[in-house]
């Protein structure tokens, strides 16, 4: 679904003639829990997602970073990246890569379990765990 706004910054490189373009799609899922003094303080739950945009022009890097997913925006920020780094490039050392072939990629970390399968209450039993066990390493109690 996102793999279009990733195309869609690509195609407005290749329309600015940059030298090198390339689009890094992440996205993120975090379970969070926090104690205090052995009592759960803070528990959440996020989904995020983002778009890292890398491009050469006139011998110099530029990049942009973009959470929000909407073509206009996308532009807009890639436009006002190539503003800066044409201005800056007269300042700047000359950047050069290498003449190496150029791959698309997918890559994906597997889990030995899947954290998004462990039940909540088991996730909470090992933070606890954790934290009574680092108290009696530690000889303290907060």
């Amino acid at each position: 679904m996102y793999e279009e706004f990733a195309d869609f910054a690509l195609n407005c490189l290749k329309k600015k003639n940059v030298q090198y373009g390339e689009a890094r799609l992440e996205e993120h899922e975090i379970n969070s829990f926090m104690t205090k003094n052995g009592v759960l303080e803070h528990c959440g739950f996020e989904t995020s997602r983002g778009l890292g945009i890398r491009f050469l022009l006139k011998n110099s890097l530029g990049f942009v970073s973009i959470n929000e997913f909407d073509k206009n925006k996308i532009k807009s920020n890639i436009t006002k990246a190539l503003r800066n780094v044409a201005k800056g490039s007269k300042l700047a050392q000359n950047v050069k890569l290498s003449e190496e072939k150029s791959f698309k990629k997918k890559y994906k970390v597997q889990q030995k379990v899947k954290i998004a399968n462990v039940d909540i209450s088991e996730k909470l039993k090992l933070l606890f765990d954790s934290d009574k066990a680092i108290k009696d390493a530690l000889g303290r109690h907060f």
